[in-house]
């Protein structure tokens, strides 16, 4: 027997080679004339007489020609007595081989089975024997990985201290013989905490009350795009994938809408279309409430915004007009139509004066004394625009007045008509 994996064929049970062959040989005499030394281990540790001869009257180590092999074979027959209890070898008293630590031990003192030699075995096959303290180690081991296995967090420093008690379990697993497939499971186990460190710090980097600058929002949506990636590979818990993808949703609304509110290069149309939409959007992943309140005061600036330069456009013929009174009839054909009809006029400057207190009642967020929102009007643009709607409610008042003196001058001169 020269392959370890002949000896698991030849050994199997009810194998015709098992009984024809055993006539004439022993196992171990059979494996020390092929010279295969993990043949040799492995049929040591399974127990078996090492001085038993063949039908030839010939020792398993007189068969025996490879180095390994004898050395090993010798080192057997030189072990007399059970390593933990001192009780002596015999024909009936075999001795059996740790095959981690070994040393020879009698059959009360040995733990034998099977296991897995990969981690993809269907069944476990490699047969296996250690002595009760390395076999205690090795299920302690398991126990202890598999507990770590099961247990689960979203916080993050339990799931560092969860990664360390791993990687410490991990550690010590190499020192004894451990189930192949609670390692494998350990590892992406492993692989799988670390992706959750990874998406967790990622979220916490995204949950923030003051909103960062774009370069650094930009940074947090690749870190967050790259953590969730990793951790969909990895299998991370379904939960905690949502969560992130919430907190990437919400994170990238906010670069699209502190986008919208710093992009001062479009138009106030496609600036107004951009906040209405990222504001919109915002608001329904429930993303940075200041930032939202940021964009919508901008928002209602630049509506206000548009509105008065329809009005400037509308009124500005009369912008330069200082009074009615003795206006030459050419200029007062040539004013608009809404100021030659009262109740148009009253209506534009009503709309006027509206607008103008809604651009002078937005204020600057709590925390800005200075005033120095995007959302705000300066100074000077709101005194300009209280001045234009002071001098059309004058000249509205004068046109009353004008409608009055003359609707006044035409009943005298009907009365006067009438007399005569």
């Amino acid at each position: 027997v020269k392959r370890i994996s002949d000896f698991y064929s030849f050994s199997a049970p009810k194998s015709n080679w098992h009984y024809v062959m055993l006539l004439y040989f022993s196992t171990l005499s059979l494996a020390a004339a092929g010279g295969s030394a993990e043949v040799v281990s492995c049929l040591l540790a399974q127990g078996c007489d090492v001085a038993a001869k063949n039908v030839r009257g010939h020792e398993p180590i007189a068969l025996c020609t490879a180095e390994r092999s004898r050395a090993m074979l010798k080192r057997a027959m030189s072990a007399h007595v059970c390593y933990a209890t001192g009780t002596q070898f015999s024909a009936k008293k075999r001795r059996f081989l740790c095959e981690w630590t070994r040393n020879f031990f009698c059959d009360s003192e040995v733990v034998r089975g099977y296991a897995y030699g990969n981690h993809s075995d269907k069944v476990p096959e490699r047969p296996f024997t250690y002595c009760e303290e390395v076999a205690d180690h090795a299920n302690a081991c398991d126990i202890r990985l598999n507990e770590l296995m099961r247990r689960h967090s979203a916080n993050l420093e339990d799931l560092e201290k969860l990664q360390e008690e791993l990687e410490e379990a991990k550690t010590e697993s190499t020192q004894w013989p451990c189930d192949v497939k609670v390692l494998h499971e350990a590892g992406i186990f492993g692989t799988k905490i670390a992706s959750s460190i990874a998406l967790r710090k990622a979220e916490l980097k995204g949950t923030y009350e003051e909103t960062p600058e774009q370069s650094s929002l930009i940074t947090i949506v690749d870190e967050l795009a790259s953590a969730l990636d990793a951790g969909v590979q990895a299998g991370v818990a379904p939960g905690d994938i949502e969560r992130a993808r919430s907190i990437s949703k919400r994170v990238l609304c906010d670069l699209a809408l502190l986008q919208a509110v710093e992009d001062s290069t479009k138009s106030a149309a496609a600036r107004l279309d951009a906040l209405h939409k990222t504001i919109g959007a915002s608001e329904r992943e429930s993303a940075n409430p200041r930032l939202i309140a940021r964009g919508q005061r901008l928002r209602k600036k630049l509506e206000v915004e548009d509105r008065m330069s329809r009005h400037l456009a509308s009124v500005q013929p009369m912008l330069g007009i200082t009074s009615l009174r003795g206006l030459e009839e050419e200029l007062m054909k040539s004013l608009p139509e809404w100021a030659k009809d009262s109740e148009k006029f009253l209506s534009m400057v009503d709309k006027f004066a509206a607008t103008v207190d809604e651009a002078a009642s937005l204020v600057a967020p709590e925390g800005d004394s200075m005033g120095t929102d995007e959302a705000l009007f300066d100074p000077e643009t709101l005194a300009e625009w209280k001045t234009a709607s002071d001098n059309l409610h004058r000249l509205f008042s004068e046109r009353k007045q004008l409608e009055e003196e003359a609707a006044a001058a035409a009943a005298t001169k009907k009365k006067g008509k009438k007399k005569k």
